[in-house]
């Protein structure tokens, strides 16, 4: 009887450490696993890669783009909850890509991961505030600032008499990838109109009229004696539209005696309150002036670029 109890005592002890053996491994097996979900892929040689904070810690992307294209975005590495982040790692990468754009909707019940994948997104495609512009000025360029989507955009403007033959952004501050389109776009169309009535780059409203009120303000100051003489228009009321910040912008222009009399906004899709400060100081300003090269109101600037440029097509008409 003794005997038989020792033999059960010693199965039990044996049965407990081979338990405990596979706890062990199955423990160790699921840690690494997890701790694996933290980096999920190697970034591609030619990625570019972005950080931001997450809900538990940094969390990174790799990049990849085809020109202005994003063509795939990949979370390297992150310390975010597994199961719960998951998708949000899964769908806003996808997202981005689908849009070719970081504004894209947060994933319910991972709204911090969501907003960390797109601020990583952007990180890594503006380089992290890299510039661009190599270009270097002419002898005969004029030079002008004027502030763009993130911070001062700088352009020099060639003039052959009264032809523009040559706009380049020297330098600027404005997101690398999704600006490219108008940094080359609107240039090359404002040279081949020799005019700065060309069509925003949609999806980089800001930084297209950034440039087109740069090169204004050139043409604008380049002829001293031009800049002299006050501008006469035909009388009459003309009818001109741009794109706004939300939708197109449309304006009605009076002209009497040969100057800007009255500014009427007559439909645009602004958010109401924001836009109102442009509503009201912009088409006072041109009227005083007589020019649509006046000030931008701060908060405001697309707005206040779309209602100068809707008087400039406006004003067409009456030259």
């Amino acid at each position: 009887m003794g005997e038989k109890t020792s033999l059960t005592l010693k199965i039990i002890v044996a049965s407990l450490f081979t338990m405990l053996v596979v706890t062990f491994l199955f423990t160790d097996t699921f840690s690494l696993g997890e701790s694996d979900s933290g980096a999920s892929e190697d970034a591609p040689a030619d990625a570019l890669v972005g950080t931001a904070e997450g809900h538990n810690g940094p969390l990174t992307v790799a990049v990849t783009m085809d020109g202005d294209t994003i063509t795939d975005v990949t979370v390297t590495e992150h310390a975010e909850t597994e199961g719960l982040a998951d998708p949000a790692i899964e769908e806003v990468p996808a997202a981005i890509v689908g849009s070719n754009s970081t504004d894209v909707d947060t994933v319910s019940g991972a709204t911090v991961t969501s907003n960390a994948i797109m601020s990583a997104v952007e990180d890594a495609v503006s380089g992290g505030g890299a510039t661009g512009g190599d270009s270097e000025a002419s002898g005969d360029a004029v030079v002008e600032t004027v502030e763009g989507h993130n911070g001062p955009l700088t352009v020099e403007v060639t003039m052959d008499g009264d032809t523009i033959t040559d706009v380049t952004v020297t330098e600027h501050s404005e997101t690398e990838g999704l600006a490219d389109p108008a940094l080359e776009e609107v240039p090359a169309a404002i040279v081949e109109s020799n005019s700065t009535d060309v069509d925003t780059v949609s999806g980089a409203t800001v930084t297209s009229n950034a440039i087109i009120e740069a090169v204004n303000a050139v043409l604008n100051g380049s002829n001293d004696e031009a800049a002299s003489e006050p501008v006469e228009y035909t009388d009459g009321t003309y009818e001109g539209t741009a794109d706004g910040h939300n939708d197109s912008l449309s304006v009605e222009v009076t002209v009497e005696n040969g100057e800007i009399s009255d500014i009427v906004i007559t439909d645009h899709a602004e958010t109401e309150g924001i836009a109102d400060p442009a509503f009201e100081e912009v088409p006072a300003a041109i009227m005083e002036s007589n020019s649509t090269d006046v000030d931008t109101v701060s908060g405001a600037t697309v707005t206040s670029n779309a209602i100068m440029s809707a008087v400039e097509n406006a004003l067409e008409d009456a030259q």
